[in-house]
């Protein structure tokens, strides 16, 4: 692994989402590999988080 990444895994969701597991994985890794891209993906994990939640 590279610890500055030139690709991202997972730029069009901002995160990775397992709904089945109730899992949501974010950092910079998944959209830019700077401090916004972090933001970014844990905002949209917090999101996906939130949208599960209200569903219950």
């Amino acid at each position: 692994g590279s610890a500055f990444p030139t690709a991202s895994i997972a730029r069009e969701q901002k995160c990775l989402w397992d709904r089945k597991k109730r899992l949501a994985i974010c950092g910079d890794f998944c959209v830019s590999p700077n401090v916004e891209g972090a933001i970014l993906s844990g905002l949209a994990a917090a999101s996906k988080l939130t949208e599960m939640l209200s569903c219950l």
